[in-house]
């Protein structure tokens, strides 16, 4: 399945459904299913972007790293520098800042994160 790795805490808030735009510098052609892994390195400048939005930092703290969480439905990707209706659409989502917006729903966290090593860019995951 193509898998994502994610730095934490995002990864949790996506699978969460909280978070429903992956922020990425680079657009995709896939659609559908999207392997969730949280990569085993949290982003350290995560804190004032999540206050904005509302989010207590100190609640995703200690989320899971180096694991696949769930799967979600990668369903569009918005380029954001495009002066599109999808685009502005966007422009009030404050976890939402491009410049390529990946657009997901449905998600399905697994019932126990499994250990796994990430990798940059799309990837293939063989649960085995």
């Amino acid at each position: 399945m193509r898998t994502l790795s994610v730095k934490q805490p995002w990864a949790s808030l996506i699978v969460a459904g909280i978070k429903r735009v992956e922020n990425r510098t680079w657009s995709t052609n896939h659609r559908g299913p999207l392997v969730i892994h949280a990569s085993a390195r949290p982003d350290p400048e995560a804190g004032p972007t999540l206050e904005l939005a509302g989010i207590d930092p100190q609640d995703w703290q200690d989320a899971p790293r180096g694991v696949v969480l769930g799967v979600v439905e990668l369903v569009d990707v918005i380029d954001m520098a495009s002066a599109g209706v999808k685009s502005r659409a966007l422009a009030h989502d404050p976890l939402a800042c491009g410049p390529f917006c990946w657009i997901l729903s449905n998600p399905r966290p697994l019932a126990k994160p499994i250990p796994a090593r990430g990798r940059l860019v799309l990837w293939d995951w063989n649960p085995s």
